[in-house]
């Protein structure tokens, strides 16, 4: 399933949220237990940290504040060789974070966000050199008119884009449009069809420019192609479940990494799905990011093992 041939420096460019999050496990009996530190998050952040550790050229910019907050978030991302030359960084901001409350039993979470609305990207601020140097653009909604200059830059470049949407909403829907491969969680789409997820899936992908992926949670995804009629299902693995958080962005970063193979359609999404299984196993949203090897080796280990 390729994308174009557009060639850069880059194989991938990630426009959007970056979080520090405090994670709090909660078992059986409603008592709560802190991780004994501080864990980095983020939607796109953390998509690009996976993208990273499985071997792709990738770049980041979002907004951060002034604080040790944002060294703590960018950490990961450059010890991970990852470009964050074009990061803002909002004098007397503060940096993203996050409460997150995990269930023991099934790593189900809860997310409350904490966000400085200083600290933002505004579509002036996007960086079209970067964008220029990259053979995919991936965005989320955090800074919904930034990352609509950024998918309409790309698009003018000949650079393929993917979309992370949690919720609808007049600008995500102008972004779903722009977009060749959204993929959209399970509650975004409910909320578009008014009724099951999957009832959303023909209107996804009549908008979507290539593709789009509705991901399930342990139903695993479905997705359509563009003006096609077939519908393809992936299973989730089974897994033990120790924290849900990322496992949506582990998908993304699956999915982007064997679309930029050009593998598949069917085994894209087998490949997103197994980097989010392998997310799930350990606490917080980049605990689990596998190396290439690592999830090379889960995929030949679990063929035809699935739930």
């Amino acid at each position: 399933m390729p994308t174009s041939s557009h060639g850069g420096r880059l194989d991938l460019v990630g426009i959007g949220q970056i979080s520090v999050d405090e994670v709090r496990v909660v078992d059986a009996r409603g008592r709560s237990k802190r991780a004994p530190e501080f864990l980095c998050g983020g939607q796109v952040a953390t998509v690009i940290l996976a993208a990273a550790r499985l071997g792709l050229r990738s770049a980041y910019q979002g907004a951060v504040g002034e604080d040790p907050t944002a060294d703590r978030a960018l950490a990961p991302l450059l010890a991970a060789a990852v470009d964050c030359r074009s990061v803002k960084r909002v004098p007397g901001g503060r940096t993203r974070t996050a409460r997150i409350r995990v269930e023991g039993e099934g790593g189900d979470r809860r997310v409350e966000p904490q966000r400085d609305p200083a600290v933002r990207l505004a579509p002036e601020d996007v960086d079209r050199g970067l964008i220029r140097q990259a053979r995919l653009l991936h965005v989320d909604a955090e800074d919904p008119a930034a990352s609509i200059r950024a998918v309409e830059l790309a698009r003018g470049l000949g650079v393929a884009t993917t979309l992370d949407l949690d919720e609808p909403g007049d600008e995500t829907l102008v972004l779903l449009h722009k977009t060749d491969f959204p993929i959209v969680s399970q509650g975004f789409a409910t909320k578009l069809s008014g009724g099951p997820a999957t009832l959303a899936l023909p209107e996804l992908a009549a908008a979507a420019g290539r593709m789009a992926v509705i991901t399930l949670g342990e139903e695993g995804a479905v997705a359509q192609l563009h003006g096609g009629q077939t519908v393809l299902h992936c299973p989730a693995f089974s897994v033990e479940v120790r924290d849900t958080t990322g496992a949506g962005d582990a998908f993304r970063a699956g999915f982007i990494w064997a679309l930029l193979q050009g593998l598949p359609a069917a085994a894209v999404l087998e490949a997103a799905s197994a980097i989010a299984a392998l997310n799930c196993g350990v606490l917080g949203a980049q605990g689990g990011l596998p190396m290439r090897q690592g999830l090379e080796a889960f995929l030949h280990s679990r063929k035809g093992d699935r739930t």
